[in-house]
This record gives C-alpha cells, sequence and structure tokens, in this order.
C-alpha cells in the first residue's frame, strides 16, 4: 500500500521535449518540460513513484492521453482534474485565472491581475505564473506582454515561440477579449433561457408550491447532468470531494432556488430578476470580507451605487403588511446573498475541482436537501399538465442546458465577460412577464435596474473610473 503523500509520476515524448506529469490523489498536480526553470526541488521528490504509463492512476493516463491529441491537432480543451494546491492562495487564484483563457487567445499580466481583483499586483502575478506546475494544461504560455511581446516564460521561450506556431495561440486578433459571433448567439440564448426561469418557476409554483418547484428542478437537473458527468470521467472527482460539493449545492441552488419560488408568487418576475442582478455586488462584498479580496476604489464607487439602486427599488415596492411584497423582496435579497457565499466558498474549499463534478453534484446535494421538506408539502391535487411542463422546462433548459452553456462560454470568452450576462437576464425576464402574465412595467423599476446595472458593471471592473483606480 502506497504512503499517504506517494505521487505517482510518468513521463510522456512530446514535439517540445520530453515531459514529466505527476499526480496525487487529487488530480494531476503538475507538468514540466525537461530543463525548464523553476523544476521541483528534491527534497520535495522524496516521495515520488515513478509508474508506467499503463498502470499509473487513471488521470495520469488520461494526461498522456490528452496530450498526444492536444500536439497532434485533434483537441483544444483538456479534461482533467487539476490539484493546484502547492500554491499560495494568491498564485491558485491566478492559475484557475489562467484555465479561463480560451482556446487560440491570450492575454496580459495586467488583464489576469484584473481578473482576480487585484490590479496592483502585476509583478505578483507574473511571479504566480512562472510558478505554474501545470504547463500547457494551464496555459500560461497564453501570455503575452501588454504591448504583444512573447515576454519570458518558464518552459523557454524557444518553446513559446513554438506554441506561436501551432494551434495559432498568439495570432494576432485572437485576444482573450475578442468572442466569434457563435458566442454572441449563446450568449443572448443562455440569458433569453434564464429569463425565462422566474415565469416558468412562477407558473409550476401556483400549482406544485414552493418547496416542491425547487425540488423537482433540481432532481430533474441532476438527472439531466449525471450522463454528462459519467462521460467526462469526473465521476472520480466528484466522490473525492461529495460533501462540500454537495453543501455547496444547497447554498447555489436549493436554497436560491426556493427562496425565488416563494418571491414570484407575491412579486412580479421582472422585479424578481432585478433583484437577481445583484449577485455581482454582493458577490464582491463576500469575497471582500472572507476572501480579504478588496476591491479599487471604481470598485467600491459600483458597489455604493448599486446598493443605492437596491435601496430605491425596496423602498418603493417593499411592504412588511399583510399581502405586502416586503417579505419576497427580502427572500430575493437573501437568494442572492447565498450565491454571493457559494462562489467564494467555491473558490475558497473547490478550487480545481471539473466544472462538471461541481454543477451537477451540487444539483444531487440540492435535491437530497430538499426532498424532505418537498415530501411534506407535496400538493393533495395532481397538477396540471401546464404546470408540469413549466417544471420540466425550468429544470432541464433552465438549469441543466444552461449550465452546459454557461461553462462554454467561461471557456470560449472567460468568465467576465461571461458574468455580462447577468446584465440582460431582467431585460428577458421583464418582456417575458409582459406578455404572458400581463405584467406591469414601470418607469421607476427602469430606472433602478439602470442605477443597479451600472453599480454592477463597475463593482465586476467591467466598467471602471481612471480616477478612482
Amino acid at each position: 500500500m502506497d504512503k499517504p503523500n506517494t505521487l505517482h509520476y510518468t513521463t510522456c515524448p512530446s514535439p517540445l521535449g520530453e515531459l514529466t506529469l505527476l499526480a496525487s490523489d487529487k488530480g494531476l498536480a503538475g507538468m514540466w518540460f525537461e530543463r525548464q526553470e523553476h523544476l521541483p526541488e528534491p527534497s520535495y521528490r522524496i516521495n515520488w513513484q515513478r509508474c508506467d504509463t499503463n498502470a499509473c492512476p487513471v488521470v495520469l493516463q488520461n494526461a498522456v492521453s490528452q496530450l498526444q491529441d492536444y500536439f497532434a491537432g485533434k483537441l483544444q480543451r483538456f479534461d482533467l482534474a487539476l490539484d493546484l494546491s502547492s500554491g499560495t492562495a494568491f498564485q491558485q487564484s491566478v492559475w484557475q485565472a489562467l484555465l479561463t483563457i480560451p482556446f487560440g487567445g491570450t492575454t496580459s499580466y495586467g488583464e489576469i491581475s484584473h481578473l482576480i481583483q487585484n490590479p496592483k499586483a502585476i509583478r505578483a502575478v507574473g511571479g504566480a505564473i512562472g510558478r505554474n506546475p501545470i504547463g500547457i494544461i494551464v496555459p500560461c504560455h497564453r501570455v503575452i506582454g501588454k504591448d504583444g511581446s512573447l515576454t519570458g516564460y518558464a518552459g523557454g521561450l524557444v518553446r513559446k515561440k513554438a506554441f506561436a506556431t501551432t494551434g495559432k495561440p498568439f495570432i494576432r486578433g485572437h485576444t482573450h477579449r475578442f468572442m466569434k459571433k457563435s458566442v454572441y448567439v449563446e450568449f443572448i440564448l443562455l440569458a433569453a433561457i434564464w429569463g425565462s426561469s422566474f415565469l416558468f418557476t412562477r407558473i409550476a409554483a401556483v400549482e406544485f408550491g414552493v418547496m416542491p418547484t425547487a425540488f423537482l428542478r433540481v432532481l430533474l437537473a441532476a438527472l439531466f447532468l449525471m450522463p454528462f458527468l459519467l462521460w467526462s470521467g469526473h465521476w472520480p472527482a466528484f466522490k473525492k470531494r461529495a460533501g462540500p460539493i454537495m453543501f455547496v449545492g444547497m447554498l447555489n441552488s436549493g436554497i436560491p432556488f426556493a427562496l425565488y419560488a416563494y418571491a414570484v408568487m407575491s412579486i412580479t418576475t421582472g422585479l424578481s430578476a432585478i433583484l437577481n442582478a445583484t449577485v455581482p455586488l454582493f458577490g464582491a462584498i463576500v469575497a471582500w470580507l472572507w476572501l480579504k479580496d478588496k476591491p479599487t476604489n471604481s470598485r467600491i464607487m459600483g458597489l455604493v451605487i448599486g446598493f443605492i439602486g437596491v435601496a430605491l427599488l425596496a423602498g418603493d415596492q417593499a411592504s412588511f403588511k399583510p399581502g405586502g411584497s416586503g417579505w419576497a423582496i427580502l427572500a430575493c435579497l437573501v437568494a442572492t446573498t447565498c450565491y454571493a457565499i457559494s462562489a467564494s466558498y467555491t473558490r475558497k474549499y473547490l478550487m480545481g475541482v471539473p466544472p462538471m463534478a461541481t454543477s451537477t453534484g451540487s444539483m444531487i446535494g440540492a435535491a437530497l436537501g430538499l426532498s424532505v421538506p418537498a415530501l411534506l408539502s407535496w400538493p393533495s391535487s395532481v397538477p396540471s399538465l401546464q404546470a408540469w411542463g413549466s417544471v420540466l422546462f425550468v429544470a432541464i433548459l433552465c438549469t441543466g442546458v444552461a449550465y452546459v452553456l454557461y461553462f462554454r462560454l467561461i471557456e470560449a470568452a472567460g468568465p467576465s465577460k461571461t458574468l455580462t450576462v447577468t446584465f440582460m437576464i431582467p431585460v428577458f425576464a421583464i418582456v417575458y412577464g409582459v406578455l404572458f402574465l400581463g405584467e406591469e412595467l414601470t418607469l421607476w423599476m427602469i430606472v433602478c435596474a439602470c442605477v443597479i446595472i451600472c453599480g454592477t458593471a463597475l463593482a465586476t471592473g467591467l466598467v471602471k473610473i481612471k480616477a478612482l483606480r
């Protein structure tokens, strides 16, 4: 039996030199070119145990196979469980940011520093990139200078130049900011799908009730996503972190879905969607307080503006008298806070876990958590076909398909651009509510929504005030 700290390694050839691959029980922990900079110290290699590729842990076998396909031009995206725990919290945040660079794209050190919400740490970002333990797969070779120069590379500039002529990762114009037309279509489609979730949740909740609606949404979504999880080979990654993944499922799905199902029974779906757009605001606050991820002055100004918009909207709409909308608005804000906490929890405890394992596992956890209250409040009369259709729609399309589409967009456009989908969701939700539910849209709601969106754009760094940097 291997010692608890034993790490397995193997080697494989590549057009750019032999590679050494290292695996822990959590995933691929290292990959280095021969004679590159920052190779592991001999003291770190004491517990390394060599294995023949066919007898290695599955993650090493998969890594070798995918690398061969990558260099043959058959693979653009690696699908491997990664263990980045060898770095500091700051280094891990930088390495996670590198994973968002799409194939065929580049980014700069400054853009990475903004992505991790630490724009003044450009030098530290460069140091963390140089210490990246998993070359190629965590694509530090796609980071270039602000002027387009190749700059340094731990594997050597000869190899970095080689990447520039294979797989077109450095062709000018294919930058991290670039999005193809097909990506814009998917972007709008995702906003349209998520915008409809409020409509179909409302229709379902009227007949099923709050808890059964939320339960069926996550249960059916879990069943839909399960084949994708098994097909991707990430079931072992889920099993290893099942507890934290299922816990975060209650935070990012179970509780918020139940709260929104309750809210849309009392307030318009459009108002619910506008309040949902405050998720990035609460996310920035939680990251600041919990992860000590202090925002820039420009982003702080965005938080202030965004929360002023929330206060103006809630102050005009909220009433805690019988029949009032106060509790429904509060439920939406608690839901957005849950989303924010789950994002920081994931960043702190689930870094390196494959997205498919996290998304499917969180649905499983939410379904388990909601099962008892849902069964206890199950409707006595059989819901209509319209209600069942709404549940299926919100579960399969608005949750299952949307998750797959969401991660495709993160891969193609990066998380910052994907986050802007939040701004478009209220537009679709309001249109659906007016067209299909006859909901009223007031000028005050529009004004407050614009204030919230402007604040959110500043708080997320998508828009910057140079004077406040």
